[in-house]
């Protein structure tokens, strides 16, 4: 309560990331920590404290609705921190461009952490899969359509974030170098893990193959004027929009 009061002190004169870091500190820290603390809350109840005689299904129920009524929530408060830094924004300087100022978060910033944000957690659960393989019984056809859609969800993505490009702020160089060291690291683990070719780490290869798919179209295609010039067709005509001076 203390931290909060004096966090306050700092409304609407520094901000992070483009939001207020006062409505920053609110929406991503302390709702995030708030979230933490209110589940482990209330699995202690059901848990230690109240003793209800409940089954795993039934704990995972009234978890499942807690969480996606506090997501809920989590949601408009990150709308609420949103439009207070346009506010604020607004009273200092009547004549700023809050659709530039969107545009920046909507185009950099939300893509940037969606995208990354993505790539760590199939990354994730493809090591996991090293560890914990699948025994499923699955035709090897079906095993090589499952790796075949490895490398198409790779050019899809590609083209993807190729798409969302804003031209701005070293995007497509931070999107290349995470995919890179991803990439990296899905060849370092097959070379001394050695998982085998086999449906049993179909997450792995289903997701090596999309990175490996995605890093090469990357270095091919940097070039390729034709290739450019094809995606262009495709884009969005405001993503065109500069935003040279939020991002200096």
């Amino acid at each position: 309560m203390v931290g909060a009061l004096v966090l306050y002190r700092h409304n609407g004169k520094r901000e992070l990331l483009s939001f207020d870091v006062v409505q920053f500190f609110y929406a991503f820290i302390i709702s995030p920590l708030l979230f933490v603390w209110a589940k482990s809350f209330l699995f202690f109840l059901l848990t230690s404290e109240l003793r209800l005689p409940l089954s795993t299904r039934q704990l995972f129920l009234i978890d499942s609705l807690f969480s996606v009524g506090f997501l809920y929530i989590f949601a408009f408060a990150v709308i609420h921190s949103l439009t207070k830094s346009f506010n604020l924004k607004k009273s200092r300087d009547p004549l700023i461009d809050l659709f530039e100022h969107s545009e920046y978060l909507h185009l950099w910033l939300s893509h940037l952490v969606i995208y990354i944000g993505g790539m760590v957690v199939i990354t994730f659960l493809a090591l996991t899969n090293i560890f914990f393989p699948i025994d499923v019984p699955v035709a090897k056809p079906v095993f090589y359509g499952i790796n075949l859609a490895g490398v198409l969800a790779g050019a899809g993505a590609y083209a993807g974030v190729m798409l969302s490009d804003p031209e701005q702020g070293h995007f497509m160089l931070i999107m290349k170098t995470v995919a890179g060291l991803l990439s990296t690291v899905f060849i370092a683990v097959y070379f001394v893990l050695r998982p085998s070719f086999s449906a049993e780490y179909g997450l792995f290869w289903f997701s090596m193959m999309t990175f490996l798919t995605g890093s090469v179209l990357a270095l091919f295609t940097e070039r390729s004027g034709r290739t450019q010039s094809l995606l262009d067709k495709f884009k969005h005509r405001r993503w065109e929009f500069k935003l040279t001076t939020l991002l200096e």
